[in-house]
């Protein structure tokens, strides 16, 4: 999952030249009838990140004792949520629902028609953590074999036989012997592009995309939250519904960043006065079982966490040297890297995501003012490790998002106030600087909105809230005058009803929102959250 530094950390609690523009071997899957298990303590359907869907169903196959059984069920997160353990209820699962569906509610074969909590797409727009659903069996997508063909079918986690693991994009299931005694062998979960014409492409309507520069995931408790610094120099948490500001305590320098782990529960990052990362802990029903945890390491701008698809927390920071530093949380492990050096010359802080092709990138650039990338891919480690992407005369530091095309897109600031785009597809750099003008002092956001428009955010040198949208089949709009006086980086996330929500922090120290719904076409709003947030009354702008 994706995520970076800005004036705030936000968390939303409830993954082509241009860059815009099922399983191996056949067999027929025990269908996912039943319907035994109560997952109701789970609450509302969540809102999922692409990355935390993909790092939920991994989880059950890595779990050696998880096998397809339908009269079993999991509480993956012990707190009452059951799942049945067959293809249905990994899905239902992996995308966090309140309801313990069965297959055909997904799609129902007899009268064609989708559960209404999901949108029925073209094969060839899945993206990591939509689905795939025939009558009696559905599949989560994991990814593409080749982004550039995909003729060559698909990676998925897909559960099949009584007595059979999870197939998975990256080991084969043990061999396994069915209730009858016939033995099958392990599968790769993988399908060729011929199966999958069987099925029905389908998307979450509650899922978002693993952003780099915002925790722009929902945890378990359906709270908006907003992480930022205090005037104090203190850990400030807002959470909406409520509109309630709290002092998590500290003493931190800069912004924070937050990271949603793969069981809902949250963790904050954030530079210590003392130039150590600092950890915060959430465990939805217990709070915060850790404040102001340090990590070491010397650090200089802000921290970046995220979750990886391996279910590991990973966080990155710049450090006082100018080198790319990296702490790995390795589940049953503990930190297993604490404060490694990666290498590099950074002049801002980095971004990290996990792009398109569930790889996990680091972006930064460097003191020679180009874009610089540390790419990881399991199996493979780190290649390239501080490798030059390209551009020139960039400053500050990076945003990126994932595109409808399964595109990673990277924006950053030109040292002309201009807004650059680099985007990455089909194993290239096929955007490397480009100019998309504006006249900014802020790092620029990026998100890709619910309806797929890409979405840009800065602070304009008249210190207002400029926005740029690129909408498919009509190209980039012009810079759009927002409003607003704002100081440092703002920030922009989707929130739970296709609504956009962007966040600033303003000169008199107060949280500001800027919102539109794309759902029922609302016009633009905005709200003052207040607040006693640093800087206040427009110092250190």
């Amino acid at each position: 999952m994706n995520l970076k530094r800005t004036a705030l950390s936000l968390l939303t609690a409830a993954m082509m030249a241009t860059g815009f523009a099922a399983v191996g071997v056949v067999t027929t899957a025990t269908p996912a009838l039943a319907n035994n298990c109560d997952p109701s303590g789970n609450g509302p359907d969540e809102m999922m990140s692409r990355g935390r869907a993909i790092a939920r169903a991994q989880s059950w196959a890595a779990n050696t004792s998880m096998t397809y059984d339908q009269g079993l069920c999991s509480d993956p997160e012990g707190n009452g949520a059951k799942y049945r353990h067959d293809c249905s209820g990994l899905v239902s699962m992996a995308w966090g629902l309140e309801g313990n569906l069965v297959t055909e509610n997904f799609w129902n074969p007899a009268t064609g028609a989708y559960w209404s909590g999901v949108t029925p797409i073209a094969l060839d727009d899945l993206r990591p953590g939509d689905a795939l659903v025939r009558s009696g069996h559905i599949e989560l997508f994991a990814r593409w074999v080749s982004y550039a063909d995909h003729n060559q079918g698909a990676y998925v986690y897909s559960f099949n036989e009584n007595n059979e693991r999870v197939r998975n994009p990256y080991t084969v299931t043990p061999d396994f012997y069915d209730d009858e005694g016939m033995f099958h062998s392990g599968q790769l979960g993988k399908n060729t592009m011929s199966e999958m014409q069987g099925y029905h492409a389908i998307r979450y309507k509650r899922i978002t995309e693993d952003e780099g520069q915002w925790a722009t995931t929902y945890n378990k408790d359906g709270t908006l939250r907003v992480f930022a610094r205090g005037d104090d120099d203190t850990l400030r948490e807002w959470k909406n519904p409520g509109n309630t500001w709290t002092s998590l305590g500290g003493s931190i320098v800069g912004h924070p960043s937050a990271a949603v782990s793969p069981d809902g529960n949250l963790q904050v990052f954030a530079r210590g006065g003392d130039g150590t990362l600092r950890q915060w802990s959430y465990v939805t029903g217990s709070g915060w079982v850790n404040k102001n945890i340090s990590l070491g390491g010397s650090i200089t701008g802000d921290p970046v966490a995220t979750y990886f698809v391996d279910n590991s927390l990973q966080v990155f920071a710049r450090g006082t040297d100018g080198t790319l530093r990296h702490w790995a949380n390795i589940p049953g492990s503990g930190w297993a890297n604490s404060n490694q050096n990666m290498g590099g010359s950074l002049a801002g802080s980095p971004a990290a995501t996990t792009d398109g092709e569930n790889a996990l990138r680091v972006l930064a650039v460097g003191t020679d003012s180009k874009l610089h990338e540390w790419k990881f891919v399991i199996g493979s480690g780190w290649s390239p490790s501080n490798g030059v992407v390209g551009g020139t005369n960039l400053v500050g530091d990076v945003s990126t998002t994932i595109t409808r095309d399964r595109a990673l897109q990277v924006v950053a600031r030109g040292s002309d106030s201009t807004v650059r785009r680099f985007a990455h597809l089909n194993g290239s750099w096929a955007v490397n600087n480009e100019n998309l003008g504006g006249s900014v002092l802020s790092t620029p956001a990026i998100t890709t909105s619910q309806d797929s428009t890409v979405q840009i955010v800065a602070r304009g040198t008249d210190h207002a809230l400029h926005y740029k949208a690129f909408v498919w089949g009509s190209g980039w709009s012009s810079w759009i005058n927002k409003g607003g006086s704002i100081i440092g980086d703002p920030a922009i996330t989707n929130g739970p009803t296709g609504n956009l929500q962007i966040y600033g922090i303003g000169y008199d120290g107060h949280l500001d929102q800027w919102h539109f719904d794309y759902d029922t076409g609302t016009n633009w709003g905005t709200a003052d959250w207040g607040g006693n947030l640093y800087p206040a009354n427009g110092a250190g702008n």
